[in-house]
């Protein structure tokens, strides 16, 4: 059988294109070469900020760091989320590059330095039990003497004026694992009251509507104080050398928030999961 002349050269490159193959590819070779890997860490448990969904990273921040790292490649970012205290170690011990989302706290975690700019605004609020004799007239935290606090373990900063009532003993605070299982207990009376981000309880009280164990009890608890007002961050791991990574992210961190395309991510997923405006403006 013959064959059309010049089928098979025409299948090959010739030397000029096989140049301009190769060339491409040492190119992209270097590139990914160059790229600097880089290991953040974060809560695997703080919806809707980071947490892990069915084994996958989800959350308000994951979606903003993935959006400003687009524009970092000169970076290879991985994030990976663990329970908080773990994350943590894994910053202090240097076994992480950087920790997402601290509060900025450098008395109480001094391994964290630098910070980046604040990524989101969070408003920490209490929510209490009905019952407790406590609404948005009590004088926080001075009204809420013997009351007891359910808190996320590893949730040590909070407004002083809450911690000082602790250290005195007018106060008690018992703290376990996750949102999900403080707002179960605070629904079932077991704690008096739960101090976290509003966004956070919310996200999970909307949660707990489709659970019949739960879904009755709603009523039973509402907001009666603000106690704080923070911004997450990055924290960076002091065993690290983290000036050009710190400055890179927080100029397209600005970049994007000048562009309203932070904004943009927060109110989206907020919608999508059913937290309104008007839930968060209280």
């Amino acid at each position: 059988m013959s064959t059309a002349p010049g089928l098979f050269r025409s299948s090959l490159p010739t030397p000029l294109s096989a140049l301009v193959c190769l060339a491409c590819l040492m190119l992209c070779a270097s590139v990914s070469a160059a790229a600097e890997h880089v290991l953040i860490v974060g809560d695997d448990s703080y919806p809707p900020y980071c947490f892990l969904n069915q084994g996958r990273n989800d959350g308000i921040y994951i979606h903003i760091l993935e959006r400003v790292f687009q524009e970092m490649p000169e970076y290879q970012v991985d994030v990976r989320l663990f329970p908080w205290k773990r994350a943590l170690r894994m910053a202090q011990n240097g076994d992480a590059f950087g920790i997402v989302p601290p509060y900025f706290g450098p008395d109480e975690r001094p391994y964290l330095h630098p910070y980046s700019d604040p990524i989101l605004e969070e408003v920490t609020v209490a929510w209490c039990g009905r019952t407790k004799g406590v609404d948005q007239r009590t004088p926080f935290p001075d009204g809420y003497q013997g009351l007891t606090f359910g808190l996320n373990t590893g949730f040590d900063i909070v407004a002083r004026p809450f911690q000082q009532a602790v250290e005195q003993n007018r106060i008690q605070v018992d703290p376990v694992p996750g949102t999900s299982r403080n707002i179960m207990r605070l629904l079932l009376g077991r704690v008096d009251c739960y101090i976290n981000d509003r966004r956070a309880i919310l996200w999970t009280l909307s949660r707990l509507r489709h659970d019949h164990r739960y879904a009755h009890l709603l009523d039973s608890v509402h907001e009666t104080a603000v106690v704080s007002r923070h911004a997450g961050y990055i924290g960076y791991s002091t065993h690290w050398n983290t000036a050009h990574f710190a400055k890179r992210f927080n100029q397209e961190l600005r970049r994007l928030k000048q562009s309203g395309e932070i904004q943009r991510i927060v109110d989206c997923y907020l919608k999508q999961h059913g937290i309104t405006g008007n839930d968060l403006a209280r």
